[in-house]
């Protein structure tokens, strides 16, 4: 008997060996790796987590790489390759998370952006609602609504942005809009702030002079 059982020992090697080498490529762990790679770009992975993503593709190359280089070996074992698929795909996971994250945060600050500029862009436009009787201001100021008309454009297109889902330019353009909008606003504030002191002053006057008169009548 115990000889029987040495007998049948190569037999049972060599099958061993044609199993291992008719190893298929792991498909399903293909598969998964790609689709989750493919879904945190999808998920903008390639704009809020630009190292995450870079590392997941990497990994399932790598990963793909192994899976071809062991089919061309006869005795192929895919231990590895699948070992690197699955660290793709959770790479790829988390460069989702992230992805979610960082999409939120743009859109916040691309809206708190567009407040603070809408809100600058109507202060201007009170400022500069009075034409000068200066020829020389009037000017200027024609030339300061048409920035402040070109900043109120921008800030409406942001909503589009917004709604487009591009937070990132959103954001950018906002912090544009408001910045022109604040640098009108700093070069009107102090003429404006002028005027209003040589209004109270005249107002101010004209009080001393009816009091004067008041005492000598």
């Amino acid at each position: 008997m115990k000889k029987n059982l040495w007998d049948l020992l190569p037999i049972t090697l060599v099958v061993s060996a044609l199993l291992v080498g008719c190893a298929k490529p792991p498909q399903v762990e293909i598969d998964a790796a790609k689709a989750a790679v493919d879904q945190a770009k999808t998920e903008g992975a390639d704009i809020y987590a630009k190292t995450e993503m870079i590392k997941a593709q990497e990994a399932f190359k790598e990963g793909m790489a192994e899976v071809n280089k062991q089919k061309g070996m006869f005795f192929a074992d895919y231990t590895q390759s699948k070992k690197l698929l699955k660290g793709a795909m959770a790479l790829a996971d988390a460069a989702k998370s992230k992805a979610g994250l960082g999409r939120v945060k743009a859109r916040a600050e691309a809206e708190e952006a567009l407040a603070r500029a809408e809100s600058v862009i109507k202060e201007v436009k009170k400022l500069i609602a009075k034409k000068p009787k200066n020829k020389k201001k009037r000017t200027k100021f024609k030339a300061l609504k048409k920035e402040l008309a070109m900043a109120s454009t921008a800030a409406a297109s942001v909503k589009k942005t917004i709604d487009a889902g591009d937070y990132i330019r959103a954001r950018g353009d906002a912090v544009m809009a408001l910045t022109t909008a604040e640098e009108i606003k700093n070069k009107i504030a102090p003429k404006a702030k002028k005027v209003k002191m040589v209004k109270k002053a005249k107002k101010v006057t004209k009080k001393k002079k009816r009091a004067l008169r008041k005492k000598r009548s």
